[in-house]
């Protein structure tokens, strides 16, 4: 009962907000491209991350987002953007709750919807970029990675 109620509300919430329409499409990843180079000095390097996505099957725009930026050589900005890119599963999850709006304005009853939950969280780390950046990263970060790049 608790969650028809949740999802009765969901849908209602959500009901009001213009993301229907968005509900058409499908879910495209989003990749986060980071340099501490400004866009000039760094322009070849991703225009190879681009051919490298391209021949793994991957076209900016079509399949994968690629979302930009560049640092200019201000390091102290890396958290704000690392947390703005973050903010970007959870804006994600609110474009999933859209299609369930879709799906409630087009006849479907709260209650038969199924409860979604993230499928995969990753946490990989760099440390050769971390101590590039003269970041320190804790132990117990560490050990919670799902993966750690020398």
């Amino acid at each position: 009962m608790r969650r028809r109620a949740f999802i009765t509300l969901l849908g209602g919430a959500a009901g009001a907000w213009p993301l229907a329409a968005r509900a058409q499409q499908p879910a495209m990843p989003v990749v986060g491209f980071v340099s501490g180079m400004s866009f000039s000095a760094s322009e070849r390097q991703a225009a190879a991350f681009r051919k490298g996505l391209s021949e793994t099957g991957y076209l900016e725009g079509q399949n994968v987002a690629v979302d930009y930026h560049w640092l200019n050589g201000q390091y102290d900005q890396l958290p704000s953007l690392m947390a703005d890119l973050v903010r970007h599963d959870i804006a994600n999850n609110y474009r999933r709750a859209a299609a369930y709006v879709d799906r409630i304005l087009k006849g479907e009853k709260p209650a038969d919807l199924p409860v979604q939950f993230p499928v995969k969280f990753e946490l990989i780390i760099n440390l050769k970029t971390a101590k590039a950046l003269g970041l320190t990263v804790a132990d117990k970060l560490l050990v919670a990675a799902d993966e750690v790049i020398e």
